[in-house]
């Protein structure tokens, strides 16, 4: 038989779990939410940074090394153009900063998530840790959180460097970050549904 103490330590717990998992669930969005914003904002950026590339190599590598302008013109075109695309690169850098800091703060929260849990008696039964009907166990929600931010870490370690790698000349770097700005849609897909839909409706 439970005594009251045990009762409401469990109660407790189970209130601190909810609370732990919404926080976090609510961060993860947060964070999916940034993502999203922040690709659709990059690959516009790279459209950009493709059609100045074009007019670049259009302009100083003409059919047989003739420029289509005189040279002055050319020149003060060409000096356009390379500004124009450190421009784009440097709002490339910038949107990834602020995921950068999007996805510290998602690790944070993490961290924090871990080390509650932690001092938390997961042995005292109570529905949020061990489920039932119509919610998942607690270690479901510890393995999708998982999942999501070990995903987020690794695109955004690729998408991070990627305003240094390109160059106006160099068509190839600029196709491989049009690839990187194109996530896996089953996995996203997976994420959206796995973050947007559990805790809250099964809490």
């Amino acid at each position: 038989m439970k005594t009251n103490k045990t009762k409401d330590c469990t109660k407790k717990t189970e209130k601190s779990l909810k609370n732990l998992l919404l926080a976090l669930e609510e961060q993860f969005k947060n964070h999916l939410k940034a993502f999203y914003s922040n690709l659709d904002i990059q690959k516009n950026i790279i459209d950009s940074i493709w059609v100045i590339s074009q007019r670049f190599l259009i302009l100083t590598r003409g059919a047989i090394c003739v420029r289509p302008y005189p040279k002055e013109q050319s020149d003060r075109e060409e000096r356009e153009m390379r500004s124009d695309f450190k421009i784009q690169k440097d709002n490339l850098t910038n949107l990834n900063l602020k995921l950068d800091v999007s996805l510290e703060t998602l690790k944070q929260k993490c961290r924090t998530f871990d080390r509650t849990l932690a001092n938390i008696d997961t042995s005292l039964p109570n529905q949020t840790i061990e489920g039932n009907n119509e919610r998942q166990p607690i270690h479901y929600y510890i393995e999708l959180f998982a999942d999501c931010l070990k995903f987020f870490k690794a695109t955004q370690s690729q998408l991070s460097p990627l305003g240094r790698f390109l160059n106006v000349e160099d068509i190839k770097s600029i196709v491989e970050c049009k690839k990187l700005l194109e996530p896996d849609e089953m996995v996203m897909e997976y994420f959206e549904k796995s973050i947007c839909e559990p805790v809250n409706r099964h809490l």
